[in-house]
């Protein structure tokens, strides 16, 4: 986080970062095995979210729209930071009504308690202060709503990369996949290492986990995806 003094200076490098690490050359020009677990992490947080038909549905940092245009039903709204990452999402199709907003996380612009169902995937790594965005998404989350958020497990996703650079693996793989490969995240785009440990204390403030999910599984935890409740709301807490 060196050099990010203010919301200027973190707008700037944010921008750089999301045309640097493209998110459409992540989900299309991944080797296969990401591209896989990528799917998976979709299909997870989709499942989890539930949309109906007439939910209203927010996307916090919405990216270049690649997971909006997984949604067939509900009216989703996806805000971002980046312009370059907007404009990308606007060139794509969508099977549902959708609008993009530029704005920042910390920052939701509307007003309280408007939406049924909210979502954050591979965000709060990249912001300041991962709280405040999960405080703004329990101001516009309606009560009852819920509230999906993916992370990737650094913890474990460094493991398998230091395999990687040590059998020299990632000179074949950055020779054949158009998305290069950092060795260490956090060296640069990642504000923050999250564990499932540290997710928990990043929204325990705010939000009850309900459930957890493992990405592809829990033997092999590369993703994190948990589904939240407003904390004080009487639901059912499950783990599995």
């Amino acid at each position: 986080m060196a050099g990010i003094k203010s919301m200027r200076d973190f707008r700037s490098w944010n921008e750089d970062m999301g045309v640097k690490y493209n998110p459409d050359d992540y989900h299309e020009r991944s080797p296969l095995p990401v591209k896989c677990i990528e799917k998976l992490r979709v299909k997870t947080i989709l499942r989890l979210l539930d949309v109906g038909e007439d939910d209203m549905v927010l996307e916090i940092g919405c990216g270049a729209g690649n997971l909006m245009q997984a949604f067939n039903r509900g009216r989703l709204v996806g805000i971002d930071l980046s312009a370059a990452l907007l404009k990308k999402a606007g060139g794509k199709r969508y099977l549902t009504q959708y609008n993009l907003i530029q704005s920042y996380g910390e920052a939701v612009p509307f007003k309280g308690e408007v939406f049924d169902k909210i979502y954050c995937s591979e965000v709060l790594e990249h912001v300041v202060n991962p709280g405040d965005v999960c405080r703004e998404a329990s101001r516009v989350l309606k009560n009852h709503g819920l509230f999906v958020i993916s992370v990737p497990n650094e913890p474990f996703i460094n493991m398998i990369k230091n395999i990687i650079y040590f059998l020299r693996i990632d000179k074949i793989l950055n020779s054949i996949n158009r998305y290069k490969f950092s060795r260490d995240m956090t060296e640069e785009w990642h504000l923050h290492s999250f564990s499932l440990d540290y997710l928990k204390k990043s929204i325990e403030c705010v939000f009850v986990i309900n459930k957890v999910r493992y990405i592809p599984n829990r033997l092999f935890p590369v993703r994190i995806v948990v589904r939240c409740f407003k904390k004080g709301e009487n639901h059912e807490s499950s783990s599995c």
